[in-house]
């Protein structure tokens, strides 16, 4: 069983003023992905603290990493800063997949910064603070995430290049 981890990225979390409901969401969805849910942090929306829990989650064995909040236009909004500060193997796919699912429902969602990003062998998938993001979310890219590590992995993608030339 592959190991994973949640970071949530909330002020008002962090300080106590409001209950985190993204983070415990996605420790569910991953698990009923079939994932080892390793660990689930909450920190401030403050990049170096994003990027300190995310870092040590990499350090602890995590191969998949939900940070959910963060990933709006506000002020305080830092998760794609802060993930991106620490690799620039940006997986553009996975944003314009999560997106792409939620347009008809949610024409706003063209604003959410969500997306991927691949730090050595882990992936870490940045979701909006809710719970239905996150929920929705996992279960729309739930599906890409073992094909993701084997490629970080060094693996093929499922289509393979013919061993002799087709004729034309």
């Amino acid at each position: 069983m592959t190991r994973a981890g949640v970071v949530t990225s909330s002020d008002s979390v962090a300080g106590g003023r409001a209950t985190d409901r993204s983070g415990p969401a996605a420790v569910a969805a991953l698990r009923e992905l079939g994932w080892e849910v390793g660990a689930a942090v909450v920190v401030a929306d403050d990049i170096h603290a994003i990027q300190d829990a995310v870092t040590g989650l990499v350090a602890d064995g995590a191969r998949v990493i939900v940070v959910t909040g963060g990933t709006g236009l506000g002020p305080r909004d830092v998760t794609p800063e802060a993930i991106a500060g620490l690799t620039s193997r940006v997986i553009p796919g996975i944003g314009e997949r999560l997106r792409a699912a939620e347009r008809q429902r949610l024409p706003s969602v063209d604003l959410s910064r969500a997306g991927a990003w691949a730090l050595d062998r882990t992936l870490i998938v940045a979701l909006p603070g809710s719970t239905a993001a996150v929920t929705e979310g996992l279960a729309t890219v739930g599906p890409l995430m073992d094909h993701a590590l084997a490629m970080l992995d060094g693996g093929r993608h499922g289509h393979q290049q013919p061993a002799t030339p087709r004729p034309l």
